[in-house]
């Protein structure tokens, strides 16, 4: 049974849905309109553990590969991605991709940066549906190799 709340905001009565029927609908939605669906998990949050490794989320990412794998589907473990090349750039120029105030949304710089890792994991998915349609910068982009996922990144910032 899915749990029932009033949104203030919408000054209506809903139903929330699980996580994974949102996606659910989405794929196939997506696919009934002749798209080929493919998840990318959340990227990580700006928070840091006390070894100083950006901390990773893992209920939602659990949630959604498990729907992916469901459907069949391609994922990319973004925020498994972006956290350690975060680490690999380490705490203070991290600190640098993000407004001041802000833990989840990026400034231009950092969302530029999540996107080249977005296409690296992109290049993983075998097959890649996607290939033929990156640009010349996407193309020089790395695939995101997971055994090497902590490996020093370009300084392109």
């Amino acid at each position: 049974e899915e749990p029932e709340s009033d949104n203030v905001l919408m000054k209506k009565h809903e139903v929330v849905h699980t996580h994974g029927r949102y996606l659910r609908k989405f794929i196939d939605a997506a696919r009934a309109n002749g798209a080929t669906p493919i998840i990318c998990s959340m990227p990580p949050h700006k928070v840091w553990d006390e070894k100083g490794r950006l901390v990773r989320e893992t209920n939602y990412i659990n949630w959604t590969r498990d729907v992916a794998q469901q459907r069949k589907i391609g994922f990319i473990n973004l925020n498994e991605i972006v956290a350690a090349r975060y680490d690999a750039l380490g705490h203070d120029k991290v600190m640098t991709l993000f407004p001041a105030e802000e833990h989840d949304h990026t400034n231009l710089a950092g969302a530029e940066l999540v996107a080249s890792y977005v296409v690296a994991g992109l290049k993983l998915l075998k097959p890649n549906p996607l290939a033929p349609y990156f640009s010349n910068q996407a193309a020089g982009v790395a695939a995101a190799d997971p055994a090497s996922l902590a490996a020093p990144v370009s300084s392109a910032l």
